[in-house]
């Protein structure tokens, strides 16, 4: 993969809305940040390898998703533009990942790898203020999904997706989306079209 000269522009200026960059931190971030194009369908991490890049998504969307013996995937995160795409256990814990990241459109990403991370840190005092300014928008989307699940009713999870990410649903697909939503495919479809009906005693099919 090449390097990211001509991609850093939009992350530095996300870099510069927070405090501006000095000039030897963007020629250090040139020298370590790679720009990568991955196809949808393709993957970014797989369940059960160590994870050590971290990711800045520019254009596309990826989703995190975890596969449980004998059930279907579950999607936990989707990661949408601007978003940090990471699995952060791994990262973290240098311990195998419990998550794929797929590509669900075609992505276009800047990458670092960790060791990479620790020295820009290391060098650059005042590159920590990005980091944890960065690791708060990442822990607003972790926070998002998981007030998705504490939603118990069907029509709340779904409400909820709509009003957070609906306008995403023609990208992702209901595949995607339902899984997300921790919901089954047909219910997910019945509830997009208005045809999600109560039974006896309150519960909805």
């Amino acid at each position: 993969m090449k390097k990211a000269e001509n991609h850093l522009t939009s992350f530095n200026e996300l870099l510069d809305t927070m405090v501006p960059l000095g000039i030897p931190l963007k020629q250090a971030l040139v020298h370590v940040i790679t720009h990568v194009k991955v196809k949808a369908g393709q993957m970014l991490a797989n369940q059960g390898t160590i994870v050590d890049y971290i990711w800045f998504l520019e254009e596309g969307i990826a989703c995190c998703s975890i596969n449980l013996l004998n059930t279907d995937e579950t999607v936990t995160r989707i990661m949408l533009p601007g978003n940090i795409v990471l699995s952060a256990i791994s990262f973290s814990g240098n311990i195998p990942s419990e998550e794929n990241i797929e590509a669900v459109r075609d992505c276009t990403l800047l990458r670092i790898h960790k060791n990479d991370l620790t020295v820009l840190c290391e060098n650059f005092p005042a590159f920590n203020h990005y980091i944890r300014v960065l690791s708060v928008s990442y822990t607003y989307q972790v926070a998002r999904s998981e007030l998705l699940l504490r939603h118990y009713d069907v029509e709340e999870r779904f409400n909820y997706f709509m009003r957070h990410y609906g306008h995403y649903l023609e990208h992702i697909g209901e595949r995607y989306a339902a899984s997300f939503a921790n919901m089954d495919r047909a219910t997910f479809y019945k509830l997009k079209n208005g045809t999600y009906r109560k039974l006896g005693g309150g519960k909805r099919l």
